[in-house]
C-alpha cells in the first residue's frame, strides 16, 4: 500500500495542526498542515485585542512581534514555545483554501473547522475524484490553549495504526487510545479530494 498523505487543519495553523504536524512528522508520515480562517488570530492582551497576521507571515516574524509586546505574556500564556515548535517545522503558516495538493486524510479539530474544510473541497472542480477522508477529532477544551492538540494527538505511536475501513477498502487511521477523555471522534465525511482549480 502507498504512504498516505496527511493533512493536519486548523483555523490558523498554529497550535493544533501544528502540533500534530510534528508529531506525525516525527513517526516520518507524510503531512503539512493549514488554517482555514481569513487571517491568523492568535491570543493578545485581552480577548478584545487578539493579534492578527496574514497567512504567509513567517513564524519568526510573529515570534518577533509578541516577544516586542510582551515577553513575559506571551511566555506565560505558551504562545512564543508554541512559535518555537512551529518554526522548526516549517516557515509559515498556510492556507487551506489556497492549497491544491492531494491528500488521503485530513485531520480537523473542531466541528466550523471541518464544515469550512468541507465547504471548500465541495466548492472545487473535481479531476479524478479520488476520496478524501476527513476526520473531526473534537478536543477538550478545558486541556488549555497549548496542551488541547496534545491530548488530541500525544497517544500516537506506530503501534496505535489500524485499518479502518472505508469505500475503498482499509486505510490507516490514528486511533485515539487512552485519552477519550480528552477528545473524540465527532464526524467522518468522505470527500472527492482532486480539484483541478
Amino acid at each position: 500500500m502507498p504512504r498516505l498523505k496527511f493533512a493536519m487543519v486548523c483555523a490558523s495553523n498554529n497550535n493544533r495542526s501544528m502540533e500534530a504536524h510534528a508529531l506525525l512528522s516525527q513517526h516520518n508520515m507524510q503531512v503539512a498542515s493549514f488554517g482555514v480562517g481569513n487571517n491568523v488570530k492568535l491570543p493578545g492582551p485581552s480577548q478584545k485585542q487578539p493579534n492578527v497576521y496574514k497567512f504567509g507571515t513567517p513564524y519568526q516574524d510573529i515570534y518577533n512581534d509578541l516577544l516586542k509586546q510582551n515577553r513575559d505574556l506571551y511566555v506565560k500564556n505558551g504562545l512564543l514555545p508554541m512559535l518555537e515548535r512551529n518554526m522548526s517545522v516549517k516557515q509559515a503558516p498556510e492556507k487551506w483554501q489556497d492549497n491544491r495538493t492531494i491528500f488521503d486524510v485530513a485531520f480537523t479539530f473542531e466541528e466550523r473547522v471541518m464544515e469550512q474544510l468541507v465547504e471548500d473541497m465541495n466548492r472545487r472542480s473535481q479531476g479524478t475524484m479520488k476520496i478524501l477522508l476527513v476526520v473531526n477529532m473534537v478536543c477538550n477544551r478545558q486541556a488549555g490553549f497549548v496542551s488541547c492538540p496534545v491530548g488530541c494527538l500525544g497517544a500516537l505511536q506506530d503501534r496505535l495504526m489500524r485499518p479502518c475501513m472505508t469505500l475503498y477498502g482499509p486505510i490507516p487511521i490514528i486511533c485515539l487510545l487512552g485519552s477519550a477523555d480528552e477528545c473524540k471522534f465527532c464526524h467522518v465525511a468522505l470527500l472527492p479530494a482532486e480539484a483541478t482549480q
